[in-house]
């Protein structure tokens, strides 16, 4: 039983594949990469807003983030500011143009979290929470180990 619940997370393969089929309407529509879509996501729904938490954050390579950060912003969903107090830092901005798809975009992401918890209570929804927070934080660790070998 563990052996395949742990398939289905390691794997993610049907998870990728239903996330896939879900997004494609919406990336199709605006013209987005996944990841552009990713992105827009990202920054509509954290308060981080530079490249490098982008990078940090979603395992993508530093230049995919910057070629969709530019194709984002040619598209003009994203402008790219400089920090009033450090103006060597980016932050990017989501335009008034980024709106109409952001709520799509939440939109999608809360149909698919309805999918895939159906049938799970709050109390089985938090346990795995913390089971999944561990598991990440493990694997972060063991990230931060293999770089400073």
């Amino acid at each position: 039983m563990l052996t395949e619940s742990l398939d289905i997370v390691l794997y993610n393969q049907q998870i990728n594949k239903l996330y896939n089929i879900k997004s494609e309407t919406i990336e199709k529509k605006y013209g987005l990469h996944k990841i552009e879509f990713e992105i827009l996501y990202f920054i509509s729904s954290t308060c981080l807003n530079r490249a490098k938490d982008i990078v940090q954050n979603t395992y993508y390579s530093k230049a995919h983030i910057s070629n969709a950060i530019e194709s984002l912003s040619k598209q003009g969903y994203l402008i790219c500011v400089h920090d009033s107090y450090d103006k060597r830092c980016i932050r990017l901005k989501l335009t008034d143009k980024a709106i109409n798809i952001i709520k799509e975009i939440k939109t999608f992401y809360q149909h698919l979290i309805k999918i895939m918890f159906n049938g799970i209570s709050e109390d089985e929804k938090k346990l795995l929470e913390n089971i999944l927070q561990k598991v990440t934080n493990n694997i972060n660790n063991e990230f931060m180990n293999s770089k400073n070998i």
